[in-house]
């Protein structure tokens, strides 16, 4: 071969690579993308972000490295993420009720304009119960008990769940007293030990007792019934039109380009349909619900209002 052409072909090859190189490093995303989780490890938001991270992982072709900042009332993940470079590489959980709830009770440094939302991936589930031997059998013998003089004193851990029952007494034209507790299970204690008459509380708080005997579930507070109790109807099926929902999405900061969010977003929503991270749902008490990110952003503007309104019948404003 003609040594002037050899070194032609040569540098041909070699430059044909750099061009394959270059354009593979400007795919996104080229290394470990960190997602933060609001919440402490362990608990429902947390198992089921990092089952759709493993689940999106797979799809993204790198590393998704989860982390958490826990704190104020689960302010602080949102915080960071809304702070953070928006190149893709920091998203975060916005969950429903440091975006729509909190921020009616406390000054928060984010708006809801601060993110682009990626995806919607589940539905929290509230259910409504009493202890084994309460005298209260079904949601309507405890609006009658309120409506006939008698205090009723309910246990919920969290602004939310609180409102499911408030919107109940709004629409039966009762009264219930909330006690406060700092957990769900502390309200599982307050139920077993009497110390209410009714709580208010996420289905593991429920479910194992009901199956135990310890206690009896009146309604889901959702528009949807709750796992592991398939026949315990839902305040709407009772006749009582209200529900309570709150949801777990995921979003970047503001100002992430078009192409790096469209990637982002197609991946977890191929993960969403994942079976392991179906099944983990379940387990946790959880409900699948995919929306998209401007589907997840009107979802929580729309709740932020309606919230607010609940809030207020609750006396809780911000200090």
């Amino acid at each position: 071969m003609n040594r002037h052409l050899f070194k032609n072909l040569l540098l041909s090859a070699i430059l044909g690579t750099a061009v394959v190189i270059s354009g593979g490093a400007q795919a996104f995303p080229e290394k470990e993308v960190t997602v933060v989780v609001n919440y402490g490890a362990g608990g429902g938001t947390d198992l089921s972000t990092r089952s759709l991270s493993d689940a999106a992982e797979k799809v993204l072709g790198k590393p998704l490295k989860v982390v958490n900042r826990a704190g104020g009332s689960g302010t602080v993940g949102p915080t960071f993420v809304a702070n953070a470079k928006p190149d893709g590489y920091t998203i975060g959980v916005t969950s429903f009720s440091p975006m729509a709830v909190t921020p009616h009770v406390q000054e928060v440094p984010y708006k809801v304009t601060d993110f682009r939302f990626l995806i919607g991936f589940a539905r929290y589930l509230t259910g409504i119960a009493v202890p084994a031997d309460s005298p209260f059998k079904t949601t309507q013998d405890l609006v009658d008990a309120a409506k006939s003089g008698q205090s009723i004193k309910y246990g919920a851990a969290s602004s939310i769940e609180s409102v499911a029952i408030t919107r109940l007494a709004s629409v039966a034209g009762v009264k219930f007293k909330w006690i406060r507790y700092k957990s769900g299970q502390e309200v599982s204690t307050a139920a077993l030990s009497k110390q209410v008459d009714v709580i208010v509380a996420d289905p593991k708080d429920i479910v194992p007792f009901v199956k135990t005997g310890d206690m009896r579930a009146l309604a889901s507070a959702s528009n949807v019934r709750l796992p592991g109790l398939p026949d315990v109807l839902t305040l709407k099926e009772q006749g009582f039109n209200v529900a309570t929902e709150s949801y777990a999405g995921l979003a970047a900061p503001a100002g992430i380009g078009d192409e790096e969010a469209a990637v982002l977003e197609a991946a977890f929503k191929e993960a969403f349909d994942a079976q392991s991270f179906q099944d983990t749902l379940k387990k946790l008490g959880m409900q699948p619900a995919y929306f998209s990110g401007e589907e997840y952003r009107q979802l929580i503007a729309e709740g932020y209002e309606s919230m607010g309104r609940d809030l207020a019948k609750l006396g809780l404003k911000k200090n």
